[in-house]
């Protein structure tokens, strides 16, 4: 898995709306692993994909 970089306020994206997950695919999956890893090395107790520049809604 992979420990994605998380993006610095003030970032635009950080702002903007996700869109939803209507459809759970490898991709998808591949990222839910990168954000786990990614939410287990930072401190803090969520992570939303915008954060790591994903705009997808995925929980």
């Amino acid at each position: 898995m992979t420990v994605r970089t998380c993006l610095p306020w003030p970032d635009k994206r950080l702002r903007s709306k996700a869109e939803e997950v209507t459809e759970i695919t490898d991709e998808i999956r591949e990222i839910w692993n990168d954000m786990v890893d990614t939410m287990d090395a930072m401190p803090g107790v969520g992570l939303a994909g915008n954060q790591i520049g994903v705009m997808l809604r995925l929980a």
